[in-house]
């Protein structure tokens, strides 16, 4: 498997936030709300459309964005490593 450059937001800045309602499965009850925030996201080669991610030991979070990574970067600066 080759390896995916993961890019980072500026974590000092206010970071984006997905949030998913959980509902039961006839859709009436809600659970709870979901969040979840991280600096690290990828993009897809095939559009640009970017997701969050975190990665930790054993356990992989991520939420795909319904934009292009240049719409995702105009609303979010970014932290450049050199």
């Amino acid at each position: 498997m080759n390896s995916i450059p993961i890019n980072q937001l500026d974590s000092s800045d206010q970071l984006p936030v997905h949030q998913v309602a959980r509902k039961d499965r006839y859709g009436k009850h809600f659970w709870r709300i979901r969040k979840f925030s991280s600096p690290n996201y990828i993009v897809r080669d095939s559009d640009q459309h970017v997701a969050s991610i975190t990665i930790t030991e054993g356990n992989i979070t991520f939420a795909a964005w319904n934009m292009a990574e240049k719409e995702f970067l105009e609303k979010r600066p970014v932290k450049r490593i050199y």
